[in-house]
């Protein structure tokens, strides 16, 4: 479920009075940050796969980024790739790279691409924000997710024999594990599995985390759209099992702040149908889950943020960040090229710099929650450009 890596990406961790910050994400190559060079030899590894679990590995796919070097050398869809790069928007990007390649497989490489750029560069892109919001290198874990068909692939190739990724085929079989009765008594009882099963054994072994802050989401029309020959009871039935199973997480720890990007399709959650689509909103009355909306320079809500009442919103426009991708090199030389970003994958980072700062303030007093409230209100009056209602 490779989604739940994009739009499923921080955990923020604590150890003394500082505490440590544990960012879980799909890539974290290497940048420079000023004059300092963040480079982080191994990672955390997760999978849905049981061995590979909290593994200790490379912070990046090495495979994918001589892919993508490979894939960026044609020069008829390389200008349109330095457009995305460089941080101009999608669809322009998207509009002149198509008018350079007429033919349909070009359009379909592009954007494969894009989506394998996103998934190489979104960790150290987040990575960037906390550094430039005061976080310190030293506070830092990180953990990287695999891509669950790839580690299965490695394991074994005959576990992926029925999966099948081209739709209209007959015999086609579903491509999910059908969870049995068994498997949400186990989720009952707090024996979780695969990515969930990996933050809960660490939460549990170390009780210092005090914030775990995720720029990734999932939703159920995603399932439909990732396994098409499963039927609607059966990907339901799946979806079901992931929202019990972060449920029981999450209640599992109380004493942690999970921080959760909202996403980017403009859905109010506090619509039925829209938060019963989503796995985080649809937990959103746990106390100790913040959701992450972001807004546009102008102090408006983001045009494409998701939001609702319990939906905390923050600046999510012109975000300052690193890419250690080369924008207007090949192949990449992983040293730190400025960019902006946009959207909620990168406002969740800013709230959640800002809770650490409250909880190593340690106001014992006051509602961390609540603090944070002002915090946010105070930094959006200071970073944004906000209308004030004429006074009557």
């Amino acid at each position: 479920m490779i989604k739940i890596l994009y739009s499923l990406a921080l955990l923020f961790a604590f150890q003394t009075s500082f505490g440590k910050i544990l960012i879980i994400d799909s890539n974290f190559p290497s940048f420079k940050e000023g004059k300092s060079e963040v480079d982080f030899k191994q990672c955390r590894l997760i999978s849905e796969a049981e061995d590979l679990k909290n593994q200790m590995g490379p912070c990046f796919d090495l495979e994918l980024e001589n892919k993508i070097k490979s894939d960026v050398a044609d020069k008829e869809i390389l200008i349109g790739m330095m457009d995305f790069l460089a941080g101009l928007s999608t669809p322009a990007s998207l509009k002149y790279s198509h008018e350079k390649n007429k033919d349909d497989r070009a359009k379909i490489k592009w954007q494969k691409i894009k989506e394998d750029y996103i998934l190489y560069t979104h960790g150290s892109r987040v990575l960037s924000i906390l550094l430039k919001n005061g976080i310190q290198e030293k506070d830092l874990i990180l953990m990287r997710m695999t891509s669950s068909k790839a580690a299965l692939q490695k394991i074994d190739p005959k576990l992926l024999e029925n999966v099948k990724t081209t739709p209209n085929q007959k015999n086609q079989k579903c491509d999910l594990q059908i969870r049995s009765d068994a498997d949400f008594d186990q989720v009952k009882k707090g024996q979780l599995r695969g990515f969930v099963a990996s933050i809960d054994e660490l939460l549990k072994s170390d009780r210092e985390i005090k914030i775990v802050s995720v720029s990734l989401g999932y939703k159920l029309s995603w399932l439909y759209e990732d396994h098409p020959f499963c039927s609607p009871a059966e990907t339901e039935r799946e979806f079901r099992y992931l929202k019990e199973s972060y449920q029981k997480l999450f209640e599992a720890h109380p004493q942690v702040y999970f921080v959760l990007a909202a996403g980017n399709e403009n859905e109010d959650f506090d619509q039925d149908i829209f938060r019963k689509n989503d796995l985080w909103a649809s937990l959103n009355e746990l106390k100790n889950l913040i959701l992450v909306g972001s807004l546009k320079n102008n102090g408006e809500k983001f045009p494409s943020s998701n939001f609702g009442k319990k939906v905390v919103l923050i600046k999510g426009e012109e975000i300052k960040s690193c890419s250690s991708i080369g924008f207007l090199s090949v192949p990449m030389d992983h040293s730190c090229h400025e960019t902006t970003l946009r959207g909620t994958s990168f406002s969740t980072p800013i709230l959640a710099s800002l809770f650490y700062k409250i909880l190593h303030a340690k106001n014992d007093s006051k509602d961390p929650v609540e603090e944070l409230k002002i915090k946010v209100q105070e930094f959006n009056k200071q970073n944004l450009a906000l209308k004030i209602p004429a006074a009557r």
